[in-house]
């Protein structure tokens, strides 16, 4: 190989690097701009509530037809207040991306660092090498439209939750896409029950100052239709206490962290995963009293106020000044909401068939000011849980005694974090992913 070809071959790797760099720098991780960040309410004007004073009870208002003991009536069930637990805490292991090509092999004879690329790699350069599956993919692991261009079907259910075969699997996107853009109104089974009976353990609880947590171990169905999800009955002294956060603490797009580590990251008691609006330029987003995005999509959205109220609106209903006017601390863009705002479960849900079907689940709710419920459903795992569509989860909710209810981003994403570790079992181990819902230590 003569000089001349050394010399060409060099310059068309050496572009071919910088683009890629140029790609990776703006398209694969962007910092979205603080400028138009706008602190819209703080802590000072939120709603004060009182914890529940101590008692012998630990159950919130739950399925009539559980295995555990109800408290009397409903006051008493408000009041409940949770047991210890020495159950010992779980840690799983983390997905990582998997690391870039080895491009360390022999250097070309004649000139410099020249890497050695993968094998197949077209002596003219005319294609890329193959790098690891989602790299450059911008999270495109979507579901493919059908070829005739008619209607996504219902996901299949195989009984253990796992990929559907219409929709690629990949690291990030797996439960769909953060934005739910591609919305319709998909029919809820609410015309009968689906859960009549199920078994609670109380595995894990905290009170501090500001907050008193009790984390459940759920369980119904048996053999490979069996079920386990984890429901932590929260009360707070405010709203405020709700507080969510960034990973890396920064807000922008594709900006990821385990729950683990953003929950260790912000003294987190209790952490689930939140609705990943980085893996979306649309959405609205407000974090904490400060409003970072204010365009809506085609997906509901949900609202925690300063009072302790808890909204959801279709993207009809949601006005932007209006909420900010009534003092919205935090909002998410995922959806659908799961309940009609007085424990219902609507007959159709805003989402698409992919996100209906069985798949582990995290939802937030509300049973009253100042009283929430985190639930993360854990799936894709055969004989031990297999997930939940969006009734049976709806009906989680309102048997939880939620007035209001709403669904955050799933599938791999889908955790809870207690103390200092997992206490639900991700799927796949979980992945990394944009945010965090979670309740502090108390008073800094």
């Amino acid at each position: 190989m003569n000089k001349r070809i050394k010399k060409i071959i060099a310059a068309d790797i050496a572009l071919y690097l910088a683009g890629m760099g140029t790609f990776l720098a703006f398209h694969y991780i962007v910092p979205y701009s603080m400028d138009t960040a706008v602190v819209i309410t703080d802590t000072v004007s939120a709603e004060q509530f009182s914890l529940p004073e101590k008692s012998g009870e630990d159950e919130i208002e739950g399925n009539t037809a559980s295995t555990h003991n109800e408290p009397a009536d409903k006051d008493d069930k408000d009041a409940a207040l949770k047991s210890e637990s020495g159950s010992e805490k779980k840690n799983f292991p983390k997905e990582r991306p998997e690391n870039m090509p080895d491009f360390s092999g022999d250097k070309p004879e004649g000139f410099g660092d020249m890497p050695s690329f993968p094998d197949g790699m077209p002596e003219a350069f005319g294609e890329k090498p193959d790098f690891p599956d989602g790299m450059f993919g911008g999270f495109g692991d979507f579901p493919e439209p059908p070829s005739d261009g008619g209607e996504r079907k219902k996901p299949s259910s195989d009984g253990d939750g796992s990929e559907h075969s219409h929709r690629p699997s990949g690291k990030h996107g797996d439960m769909g896409f953060a934005d739910n853009n591609e919305t319709t109104e998909i029919a809820s089974d609410n015309s009968q029950k689906h859960i009549e009976s199920v078994d609670m353990e109380t595995v894990a609880s905290e009170r501090n100052d500001t907050a008193d947590v009790t984390v459940k171990k759920c369980t119904f169905g048996s053999g490979e239709d069996t079920v386990t999800y984890y429901l932590a009955d929260i009360y707070v002294t405010s709203a405020t206490q709700i507080k969510t956060a960034f990973a890396n603490g920064s807000y922008g797009k594709n900006i990821r962290s385990n729950v683990d580590e953003m929950a260790k990251e912000n003294n987190a008691v209790l952490a689930v995963s939140g609705d990943y609006y980085g893996n979306s330029e649309d959405g609205i987003v407000i974090r904490n009293g400060t409003l970072y995005r204010d365009n809506t999509t085609n997906a509901d959205i949900c609202v925690l106020f300063t009072d302790g109220t808890m909204k959801t609106y279709s993207p009809s209903e949601f006005n932007a000044d209006e909420v900010i006017a009534a003092g919205a601390w935090q909002a998410w863009t995922f959806g659908p909401a799961l309940l009609d705002g007085n424990g219902n479960i609507p007959d159709t849900f805003n989402t698409n068939s992919y996100i209906y079907g069985n798949n582990p689940r995290c939802a937030i709710g509300m049973i009253a000011p100042g009283h929430y419920v985190f639930v993360v459903v854990d799936g894709r795992n055969k004989g031990y849980s297999k997930g939940v569509d969006l009734t049976a989860l709806a009906e989680i909710m309102a048997d939880a005694g939620c007035t209001c209810a709403y669904n955050l981003d799933g599938g791999n994403s889908s955790a809870m974090y207690f103390g200092d570790g997992y206490i639900s079992e991700p799927s796949g181990g979980g992945r990394e992913i944009s945010d965090i819902i979670y309740i502090g230590q108390g008073e800094e």
